[in-house]
């Protein structure tokens, strides 16, 4: 039996579906506030007790109603500058871990450049045409992962660097094991 799970703005859902839904919204708040905060102070030279500080404001506020009305008076255009901004800042995280690989390898290259146009072409091609298939939420989780270009280019370059043959070397794994040991020895001294 298939059910509408779709509310409007002024429909109250059953309680149980509510604390479901508000779980949701809840891990949603935090991945956005919390996470993406803490993903990023390192590479921005910020300490950990600051970002800390401010992601627990940042949910604390969120509470509020009246602080969740001013951020909505922001303006578009600000607010698409400040996405502009953020998301130009985890594509960059993203890309320096590039840093130890061997980008004149044409392994590597390929892998990067094939995950790159999967990630940017298949959401499309899942939005045209979405997999119909039973049973339900398994079509629904094939067409969520298809259409997010982030998840599609992940998987895409997770499976082509652990297929294609490639030295330890040329993936930058002795690199990062290298980095890892210094650090280690660094916070012990």
């Amino acid at each position: 039996m298939a059910r509408n799970l779709i509310y409007g703005v002024e429909d109250i859902p059953p309680w149980r579906e509510t604390i479901f839904l508000g779980f949701q919204h809840y891990l949603t708040m935090f991945g956005a506030t919390v996470a993406i905060p803490l993903i990023l102070a390192e590479p921005l030279g910020m300490g950990g007790d600051v970002v800390q500080v401010g992601a627990a404001l940042m949910v604390v506020l969120a509470t509020f109603g009246k602080f969740g009305a001013l951020f909505a008076t922001i303006p578009r255009p600000i607010v698409g500058g400040m996405y502009c901004t953020m998301f130009g800042m985890i594509v960059s995280v993203g890309l320096s871990n590039l840093q130890f690989v061997n980008l004149n390898s044409a392994r590597n290259l390929f892998i990067l450049g094939f995950s790159l146009f999967m990630g940017l072409s298949l959401p499309e091609y899942f939005a045209a045409n979405p997999v119909a298939s039973d049973p339900a939420w398994m079509a629904d989780l094939v067409n969520t992962l298809g259409r997010t270009g982030m998840a599609v280019g992940a998987m895409t370059a997770l499976v082509l660097d652990n297929t294609i043959p490639g030295t330890d070397e040329e993936r930058g794994l002795k690199a990062w094991q290298q980095q890892d040991r210094d650090q280690s020895t660094t916070t012990r001294e």
